[in-house]
């Protein structure tokens, strides 16, 4: 709005400059202005004088406007100044606090060397204490007797790395009592969720509640009858334990195996059997007894339970071995004889601390799975023996057993479903234990038929020439 009237005031400079142009162009001719280039309505006649009145005229005007626009330019001027005057001001304030803080945070960068390096100044004066006040004979020492004192220093830091451990362990059995005074005083209350149990009883991240905890086993006993997240698996086997019983005492003596066998036939079918009982027995000792409170017990009773595992693993093996070389007492003899030894062994193995360790839950499951896979050496040996469509035709009833329990091995290792859906229904039911339980009483049914039909067709395949 103000910029208006110095446009018009430059347009009127502007006409006036145009105007006296033209009278100094005829002034210097000796022209004038004829009638003919004047309006019709005008008839003036422009003397010399009145020519430089207009000049002095125009000179005025000229020296005006001149000097206004240079006091508008001076203004804008001082405005421009004035803002780069701030803008400045503004920015120097910017660097002196940038400045600040860096200097703060360099003093605080010194403050922290300065304590890491008293810390390891008191460190290194107190590493240097103790050098000088048990082997302040250092530099008496002769070259020979070198070795002895080394072995002397050895001998201590040794000794110090023992101090520190009993004094690790001490401190770690005191949490653990703590920890599990908490948890019962809990339990009494009702089940416990996972992040109440102390550390070491936790074996599943995916089982979020329905935990037991106690510090008797009568009270172990008595939750067999009650609900929580070891209900499904103790009576998955301890129902399949009854089931076998009757296999063992009803069925098994009617059929046509049982008529046309052997004593040794029958005691083949007999190691089985018992081997499955025991087997399911002990899984369900072992989920009935691992909510004890005291962890050196409840690792005893998991050790029941992979010693359960083992026996089945080895009578198994043991039945395809004996039919398989029916006829060939010899090779039957070592080979039984060799998975028996590997079957003894793993007992004792499985009551090897470290083995229940859950860090090594990976480490047990190969161990199992690699001494199921051994049984396989006697199938490609009586491959060599009778032709693989021979064997594979005497062998196929135990594929459905197999087949069941590399079912249970997958859902046991991922911990499937519950890993997708923790602390969901399948804290209760239908966990990959419980399914992994059902997959091992399947793959028992299907080595009992399979041991069966094996008794009736051993002599026809292990005898043909």
């Amino acid at each position: 709005m103000a910029k208006a009237p110095r446009r018009r005031s430059v347009a009127r400079d502007q006409d006036y400059l145009g105007r006296a142009d033209e009278s100094r162009a005829l002034k210097a001719s000796g022209v004038s202005r004829s009638p003919e280039s004047r309006p019709e309505h005008l008839d003036i006649k422009i003397t010399s004088e009145d020519s430089a009145a207009l000049e002095s005229l125009f000179d005025e005007k000229l020296e005006t406007s001149l000097l206004l626009k240079f006091d508008t330019f001076l203004k804008g001027l001082e405005s421009r100044l004035d803002v780069l005057e701030e803008f400045s001001a503004h920015k120097a304030s910017q660097i002196d606090e940038s400045i600040h803080n860096a200097v703060t945070a360099f003093e605080q960068i010194k403050e922290k060397v300065m304590i890491k390096t008293n810390d390891q100044k008191q460190k290194m004066e107190q590493f240097v204490h103790v050098i000088e006040h048990n082997f302040h004979d250092f530099a008496h020492w002769d070259t020979d007797s070198w070795p002895s004192k080394f072995g002397e220093i050895q001998q201590h830091l040794e000794q110090r790395l023992v101090d520190i451990e009993e004094a690790v362990k001490q401190g770690a059995d005191e949490l653990l009592h703590k920890a599990t005074q908490v948890a019962l005083e809990a339990a009494k209350k009702g089940l416990l969720t996972i992040n109440e149990l102390p550390e070491v009883h936790r074996d599943n991240p995916y089982i979020i509640r329905g935990y037991r905890f106690y510090g008797k086993y009568s009270d172990c006993a008595k939750s067999i009858v009650t609900l929580h997240n070891e209900t499904c698996n103790i009576w998955t086997h301890l129902g399949g334990f009854f089931v076998m019983l009757f296999l063992a005492f009803f069925h098994y003596p009617k059929t046509v195996s049982w008529e046309k066998s052997t004593l040794m036939d029958n005691m083949c079918m007999i190691v089985f059997l018992v081997a499955a009982m025991k087997c399911l027995v002990c899984s369900s000792i072992w989920h009935t007894f691992n909510s004890i409170c005291w962890i050196e017990h409840r690792k005893k009773f998991a050790c029941v339970d992979y010693t359960g595992i083992t026996v089945l693993i080895c009578a198994s093996i043991l039945t395809t071995e004996y039919t398989a070389f029916y006829c060939n007492p010899t090779m039957q003899t070592v080979y039984m004889t060799l998975t028996a030894f590997f079957g003894i062994t793993g007992v004792f193995l499985s009551w090897d601390p470290k083995f229940d360790d859950p860090r090594n839950r990976h480490w047990r499951i190969l161990f199992f799975v690699s001494f199921a896979v051994a049984g396989a050496t006697s199938f490609i040996h009586n491959t060599l023996l009778h032709g693989l469509n021979n064997t594979l035709s005497f062998y196929l009833p135990v594929v459905p057993s197999l087949a069941s329990y590399a079912a249970g091995v997958i859902f046991y290792s991922f911990l499937i479903p519950e890993r997708w859906c923790p602390g969901g229904v399948f804290d209760y039911f239908g966990m990959s234990h419980n399914l992994w339980h059902m997959f091992v009483f399947g793959g028992i049914i299907y080595h009992y038929t399979a041991t069966v039909k094996l008794l009736e067709t051993a002599h026809s395949y292990a005898c043909a020439a």
